[in-house]
């Protein structure tokens, strides 16, 4: 009979002393639960399997990591997939997205007004102290989402802008839109994107 991640988890690491063995079985239970909605999940975002499967095996790697620091820690209120899907989220942000928002690896070329006010919003987490990192983070992940929830237009325009830190002209062409179009797309983007961080930030 299969045994549950959750009541394994709730049994035998939240509010007990964990041994390393069990810790070892937990990530079996989830990696045998999860790693193939894991690995669907990035498959879908990267159509790219070797990719894929380096995401998924990095999330059971991050999962463990965190449980091991935070023992007797509940991770999203022991939401499994949830968690799972959110740290692979993170990972394909972080690595295939080379998001210069966060990192602030900003390109110089045509720089605007909008621009510079847009950056200012999201300083670099590690210039921040520790209570303004969580702060930050959370801000972040606000982001993340509200970016993922655009149309897929629009979340083009500002992930070739704002992410990948390409010029207007070099949008204009990849999106087959005027260059003062893009501009005008991205002001409004970055105002809906504020507005959506903001409310996300209240809930």
């Amino acid at each position: 009979m299969s045994i549950d991640p959750k009541e394994y988890f709730e049994q035998n690491i939240i509010d007990s002393k964990p041994s390393p063995e069990n810790y070892r079985q937990l990530m079996q239970l989830l990696w045998d639960s999860y790693s193939q909605i894991i690995f669907l999940y990035a498959y879908a975002k990267l159509e790219d399997r070797e990719d894929a499967r380096d995401v998924c095996q990095d999330v059971f790697l991050q999962a463990m990591e965190w449980l091991v620091k935070n023992p007797g820690q509940v991770p999203t209120k022991v939401n499994f997939p949830a968690w799972l899907r959110r740290i692979a989220r993170n990972i394909i942000f972080d690595r295939f997205r080379r998001p210069a928002l966060i990192r602030q690896q900003l390109y110089t070329q045509d720089r605007t007004t909008d621009d510079e006010q847009f950056y200012a919003d999201w300083p670099e987490i590690s210039t921040c102290g520790p209570l303004d990192n969580i702060v930050k983070e959370e801000k972040i992940d606000a982001l993340r989402e509200c970016i993922d929830a655009l149309p897929n237009r629009k979340k083009q325009v500002v992930i070739l802008r704002d992410i990948e830190g390409l010029s207007y002209s070099i949008i204009a062409n990849k999106v087959a839109m005027p260059e003062s179009t893009v501009g005008v797309t991205l002001h409004r983007v970055r105002k809906d994107l504020r507005e959506c961080v903001e409310l996300k930030l209240l809930h």
